[in-house]
């Protein structure tokens, strides 16, 4: 497997719009129902919309073989708005790569605690990487709730 890490590119915005919709829709079909997974992503973002989203944050992309296979942002605040992988690229260790470069973004911009509001399916992840959960919690999109789980990373590896 040839995985390259490195920051997003504007041309990038269509396969990060196609993961993130994907991730929600495919990958975690087994962990939120399809009422859930509409509410949370009713259909796939325009790359213009998803720019804007991302402007003032790092994102890293992942790049599987000359495809963008997963991505994560890191705010200035030290929160990690979006962590997403392709569900065909799932389970390869992409998101704990993902993971340990933003993190180690973070400690070298000395942002401490780390935080972010993980899914079902992304609490494995953070919490394999040394993450707490701080609360379960729901959030409500659309009108539709959906648990997930405020974390935290503080020390060594965080800032």
């Amino acid at each position: 497997m040839s995985l390259a890490l490195r920051l997003a590119r504007p041309d990038d915005m269509p396969a990060l719009c196609r993961i993130f919709h994907d991730a929600i829709h495919i990958g975690a079909a087994m962990h939120y129902d399809a009422v859930q997974r509409a509410a949370w992503c009713p259909a796939r973002p325009e790359p213009a919309a998803w720019a804007e989203r991302m402007a003032g944050q790092s994102v890293t992309v992942a790049v599987l073989e000359d495809r963008v296979a997963g991505f994560m942002t890191l705010r200035d605040d030290g929160y990690i708005d979006l962590a997403f992988v392709a569900p065909d690229s799932a389970g390869q260790g992409i998101g704990t790569r993902l993971l340990r470069a933003v993190e180690a973004e973070a400690q070298a911009r000395g942002l401490t605690p780390l935080t972010t509001q993980a899914s079902l399916v992304a609490r494995p992840l953070f919490a394999g990487c040394g993450w707490s959960v701080i609360r379960a919690q729901t959030v409500t999109r659309n009108g539709i709730t959906l648990p997930n789980f405020a974390m935290e990373k503080r020390g060594e590896g965080a800032g």
